[in-house]
């Protein structure tokens, strides 16, 4: 039974007198329970889309909806950009920036076994909500390069997706993604290498069209003030005869995301 009870637009659930909280909203009788609206399964969660990355499309006017997993056994809340169980920490209160990149897409080609100069990909906080950009760790970026602002041990995982363009390769093709730190030599900025993953394509000829995605995770500590760019580059195992690849920047597959361990 439904009760008003001493406030304007206050809810009382129940046949009792017992009082509801001046600052609540909506109160339950003692000995009763609320039974959520429920899913029999994650993929049945409102939003899901299984062709995204992380599944679910965002809205941040559905920030706080909740709803019962029966597949996980655990209630599920939304927090603008996915759902996660209730159990598990949210990712709006946890130590994390998540990074797209802007800009056209860019063609790197091997010509004759020469392996193409690296180039940093753009990354850029753009607060995107298709993108599911974040910056909890109030992160600096600009152009590309990052700036961290707190000590501490993190975890960065850079993600590249790619579409191969062509090409002849006497060895295999292979995506490289490189994370390089920042430091200064004889009064100069300078980046050097900590870190990098090769995507290798199989075959000698390289088809139009095959794609990846080139992502791994590298742990360090970092000091406020130290700066990091992702770059990228094509080489070959052998050599490449006009093996070209393309980094597709605004795919929802190339991200970076930065969390803070401790």
């Amino acid at each position: 039974m439904l009760t008003g009870a001493y406030a304007l637009g206050q809810v009382k659930i129940g046949s009792t007198d017992q009082p509801i909280h001046p600052r609540a909203m909506v109160a339950v009788e003692n000995n009763k329970g609320i039974l959520l609206p429920s899913v029999n399964q994650t993929n049945q969660l409102p939003l899901y889309q299984e062709s995204l990355n992380e599944q679910f499309s965002g809205d941040l006017t559905m920030s706080g909806m909740v709803m019962y997993n029966k597949e996980e056994k655990d209630v599920y809340r939304f927090d603008g950009y996915e759902w996660s169980s209730a159990s598990r920490s949210s990712k709006l209160t946890k130590k994390i920036s998540r990074f797209s990149a802007k800009g056209s897409d860019v063609v790197q080609v091997i010509v004759l076994g020469i392996t193409a100069k690296s180039a940093p990909i753009p990354f850029s906080f753009n607060k995107s909500l298709v993108n599911k950009e974040l910056n909890n760790l109030n992160l600096t970026i600009d152009n590309g390069t990052i700036e961290f602002k707190e000590d501490g041990l993190y975890r960065i995982n850079p993600s590249l997706f790619f579409k191969a363009a062509g090409g002849l390769s006497v060895g295999n093709a292979q995506s490289k993604v490189y994370i390089e730190k920042y430091f200064k030599e004889d009064g100069e900025n300078r980046f050097w290498k900590v870190a990098m993953n090769s995507y290798t394509m199989a075959g000698l000829v390289v088809t139009v069209g095959e794609e990846g995605a080139n992502n791994f995770e590298y742990t360090s500590y970092f000091k406020a003030g130290d700066k990091i760019q992702i770059r990228f580059a094509v080489s070959s195992t052998g050599l490449g005869v006009g093996v070209g690849l393309t980094q597709a920047t605004q795919h929802p597959d190339t991200y970076l995301l930065i969390e803070k361990l401790n």
